[in-house]
């Protein structure tokens, strides 16, 4: 009977946006949905919904649990060994963060995207060493993109628009929600970090 009672208190879900906690027809919300014969609210880890736009622009397709196929995927594993060059400075503005309340990754993207923004590299980025590529968790693969501009000569159109997106709306996004972590926030400056995509790109976010 309890069990029941609480089942029917339930309005709210919340998880992570792995598949089969969002699954649309087999998903644990949707079942818990068919079970109280009605719809709950959705909540799901901001991190993880950040993520969904530059998973979509990379297409990624996997050769394996932690490599990339495709050939900006093939060189992310083992970028880290490659030296730094020259590269062009890419305009755009990170949220103030204490990076004391950052994991290691999370401290690593800030240091890329500030070099980055400078146009300066330096012996600290390099030495710094991007964690283990894991298709599980995004940033990892992030991270090892911003890697691949800092350490290529010649930049394709499609890493250059990566770069680009990480820079303009991914990574001011998670800094935002590491900051204030409020649904209605991420959703309002993925719009105004968006604004300066052409519309192809634009529509990915919005």
């Amino acid at each position: 009977m309890y069990y029941w009672m609480l089942l029917a208190t339930l309005f709210f879900g919340g998880c992570d946006g792995t598949a089969v906690n969002t699954g649309e027809f087999n998903g644990v919300i949707r079942r818990l949905e068919l079970k109280l014969h009605r719809p709950i609210q959705w909540i799901i880890c901001l991190l993880h919904f950040n993520g969904l736009p530059l998973r979509h622009l990379f297409e990624r397709k996997s050769s394996g649990p932690s490599s990339y196929a495709g050939h900006i995927g093939r060189n992310l594993k083992g970028c880290e060994k490659l030296p730094l060059v020259a590269f062009n400075s890419i305009e755009c503005e990170m949220p103030g963060i204490d990076p004391s309340n950052l994991s290691c990754d999370q401290k690593y993207l800030l240091g890329i995207c500030t070099a980055i923004i400078s146009g300066v590299g330096s012996s600290d980025i390099v030495k710094r060493q991007p964690c283990t590529l894991n298709l599980a968790r995004w940033l990892t693969t992030t991270n090892r993109i911003l890697r691949l501009y800092i350490s290529t000569s010649i930049h394709s159109n499609n890493l250059i628009t990566l770069v680009v997106f990480i820079l303009k709306v991914y990574a001011p996004s998670w800094f935002r929600i590491k900051v204030h972590p409020s649904i209605n926030l991420v959703l309002d400056t993925c719009g105004i970090s968006s604004a300066h995509l052409d519309t192809c790109l634009r529509s990915i976010v919005i």
